[in-house]
């Protein structure tokens, strides 16, 4: 693959819109001379504000730590070519090694907490994802 900025591409994703509520198989319709696919909506084509930028890195697979240590030589060799958004409302995993958020949006919903108590592997937790899902995009306002 080519060479990628992931600093730089972070700060483009959080100053694009993302799609709400559909997923556009172009992936980036925001992208100049992208178009989007057939069906989809017209009144959802202005988009939201982009919240959360996850997972820009290489090397390491973003697997849980048991499969992390079945698998210890598995590795991602180039980036994905594609900018995902995920609407309000979904619950997704993300890692927080290597993420981008716009604090106005999402707040203290950034947490890390401590894991330990009954879990068989101690390791940082993971963002709240059930928290960020509520944080996920701007109200809009009512018309």
């Amino acid at each position: 693959g080519k060479d990628i900025n992931a600093l730089e591409q972070h700060i483009k994703n959080l100053l694009s819109p993302s799609t709400p509520f559909f997923f556009n198989t172009l992936y980036d319709p925001y992208r100049v001379g992208a178009d989007f696919v057939r069906g989809y909506p017209y009144s959802l084509r202005e988009g939201v504000p982009t919240a959360i930028s996850p997972r820009l890195w290489l090397n390491i697979p973003d697997y849980d730590a048991p499969t992390q240590l079945v698998k210890p030589l598995e590795r991602n060799t180039r980036y994905v070519d594609a900018i995902l958004t995920i609407p309000k409302g979904t619950l997704f995993p993300t890692c927080g090694m290597n993420l981008a958020f716009d604090r106005e949006l999402i707040g203290p919903a950034m947490y890390f907490g401590l894991m330990g108590d009954g879990q068989p592997i101690g390791l940082v937790l993971q963002p709240f994802d059930w928290i960020k899902k509520t944080f996920f995009e701007k109200p809009q306002p009512e018309a």
